[in-house]
């Protein structure tokens, strides 16, 4: 009961109208459909949807399972005007990274001063990008920024969940769903950890990522 009332769910998002609050229950319905069959359960493309919202950020998003375990990839791009690069990177982050990542000490502060040091000495055709790995929970982010013609800024997000298997899942799926996460992960755990390559691992799907 108490697990219950702590775990929280994720908005994924595609338009204004189509979205997903990834609880328990959901991963659990994909799940059990891959495992016992489409009567028992949802499946797995029910995840994938793209669309733009009204802000104008093209969002997509793809599942898939690997090995037994449910990942999804999220896609959030837009192209901001100059001096609204910080704004835009906000409406971003507030609801689509991780539980925790946005709450981290350290973590935080490096991708803010990397991406505002990014912007200010990026000229028109240059692009860099960084990956952000939550210490908590299994969820790899990459944000990706490129200075595009007339002076705008073109800014992508990416994440990938690893929401795990059914059973004997790890403590990086179970913290998935807390805000206040009970322990750290080993960092030499976190460092070698790669939620994209695993994603990518699995082919034949019909949407496309890109990177």
């Amino acid at each position: 009961v108490v697990d219950v009332l702590l775990s929280y769910g994720q908005f994924i998002q595609a338009g204004d109208k189509k979205y997903v609050l990834m609880r328990r229950g959901v991963v659990d319905l994909i799940l059990r459909a891959s495992e016992h069959g489409p009567g028992h359960g949802l499946p797995v493309s029910f995840l994938n949807m793209s669309g733009h919202d009204h802000h104008g950020v093209s969002r997509t998003n793809e599942a898939r399972l690997v090995d037994g375990k449910l990942i999804l990839a999220s896609r959030m791009e837009a192209e901001a005007d100059s001096g609204r690069e910080v704004a835009l990177m906000t409406r971003l982050f507030i609801s689509n990274v991780c539980l925790h990542l946005s709450t981290t000490v350290g973590i935080i502060d490096k991708i803010w001063q990397t991406f505002e040091q990014a912007v200010a000495s990026m000229i028109v055709g240059s692009e860099k990008s960084e990956v952000f790995k939550c210490p908590f929970c299994e969820t790899d982010h990459q944000v990706h920024v490129k200075k595009s013609d007339g002076n705008r800024t073109r800014i992508v997000l990416n994440v990938w969940r690893n929401y795990g298997r059914r059973h004997g899942n790890k403590l990086s799926n179970e913290q998935i769903f807390h805000r206040d996460p009970v322990l750290r992960l080993d960092a030499d755990t976190v460092s070698q950890r790669d939620v994209r390559a695993a994603f990518k691992s699995k082919t034949g799907c019909t949407l496309s990522i890109k990177t």
